[in-house]
């Protein structure tokens, strides 16, 4: 294992061979370890390479990888590869997915989970920040798994929501896993790292370049069923993830937002560009679970340990009688709020599992 990803470590270190370039050499060679072990006369006849970057890839020298995996080891960051079974599968179905990520926390198997990006402005108007905290909080509690890149403004508010709700989030930066960016979002780093992960496809020590984030925004539409905007500008990051989205045929989600916000702009034209418009975290269950059901019913149903499906199934007993149950009977044998209970009924109810009555009163179906 070690030494698979010891290879892919050489190529993604080697400078001037950007993920495109990296792409081919995989295509040409089928793996890293393959073009590491080829010879000059093998990378001579590759085509679509100029001839300084087949001169990079003669370099044999393997360094700079082991200190990498040095220093990863000593920092507790784990290294997955494109060829492990961790890599979430989701990324590979991209053309241009990172070779290796990094990883701090647990990023698990998303092949299991429901991820959803939430993205958008530093500068979230006061609309802008009631949206994010609404929509991620209960969209995490339905046990959606919130993907952002811990930026300020939307996304921290998003990474906060989803912790809020008691369930794990996925922070992809644009910096090296080991470094603090934006600084005052050190406390917010540990958190998502102690229940979910940190990720970069960038090694530790790299600084929060700008450069960085396009190719971060890539990942985190890439990695994620779909996106959606919360507020943001015309011109900005956010929309270049967005961009992707639409790339990679995923889905993207926005906010209505009023025509004198400067800061909801982009969301605007995301919606001619044909985003979607959502209005409730409804929606988005309700298109999700429309769009693809048994994808939807294997990640909530399988998926182990998760609260959400704790809770449904102690609400479907609390239905198992035969006299309809109000919906303060469920929050007070549950101990959970309105807004949440409202949320799950909403799953279960599209899920085909209860009935909704009068006066909000619920049987099983």
């Amino acid at each position: 294992m070690k030494e698979n990803i010891i290879y892919s470590l050489w190529l993604t270190s080697l400078t001037g061979m950007g993920i495109i370039r990296q792409h081919s050499v995989i295509d040409a060679f089928k793996n890293p370890q393959n073009a590491y072990n080829a010879t000059r006369q093998d990378i001579e006849c590759m085509p679509g390479l100029s001839t300084t970057e087949k001169k990079i890839l003669c370099d044999k020298d393997l360094s700079r990888a082991e200190a990498i995996y040095r220093e990863c080891t000593e920092k507790g960051i784990k290294i997955i590869s494109y060829e492990s079974e961790d890599f979430p599968q989701l990324l590979l179905e991209i053309p241009d997915f990172p070779v290796v990520l990094y990883v701090l926390g647990t990023l698990g198997n998303m092949t299991e989970e429901f991820p959803l990006a939430m993205v958008g402005t530093r500068h979230p108007s006061v609309y802008g920040s009631k949206m994010a905290e609404k929509f991620s909080y209960e969209i995490a509690a339905a046990g959606m798994t919130i993907v952002s890149g811990m930026a300020r403004g939307v996304d921290s508010i998003c990474h906060k929501g989803a912790l809020k709700a008691g369930m794990r989030t996925i922070a992809v930066l644009g910096c090296g896993v080991d470094v603090v960016y934006p600084p005052e979002n050190e406390q917010l780093k540990k958190v998502i790292e102690s229940s979910g992960a940190v990720i970069s496809e960038f090694p530790p020590g790299s600084a929060p370049l700008a450069s960085h984030f396009p190719q971060r925004n890539r990942i985190i539409s890439g990695m994620s069923l779909a996106t959606m905007i919360v507020e943001c500008e015309e011109t900005s990051g956010t929309m270049i993830t967005a961009g992707f989205a639409n790339e990679y045929n995923r889905t993207v989600y926005t906010v209505p937002t009023n025509l004198d916000n400067k800061h909801g702009l982009g969301n605007i034209a995301l919606a001619k560009d044909g985003a979607q418009f959502v209005y409730s975290p409804e929606d988005i269950y309700r298109d999700f679970i429309q769009s693809q059901p048994e994808r939807v019913a294997s990640a909530w149903e399988t998926k182990e340990n998760n609260p959400i499906n704790n809770y449904n199934n102690y609400i479907l007993g609390i239905l198992s009688g035969s006299i309809p149950t109000g919906i303060d009977r469920i929050c007070e044998m549950t101990g959970l709020s309105i807004k949440e209970i409202n949320a799950k009924m909403t799953l279960l109810e599209l899920e085909g599992r209860v009935n909704c009555l009068s006066g909000q009163r619920y049987v099983l179906k």
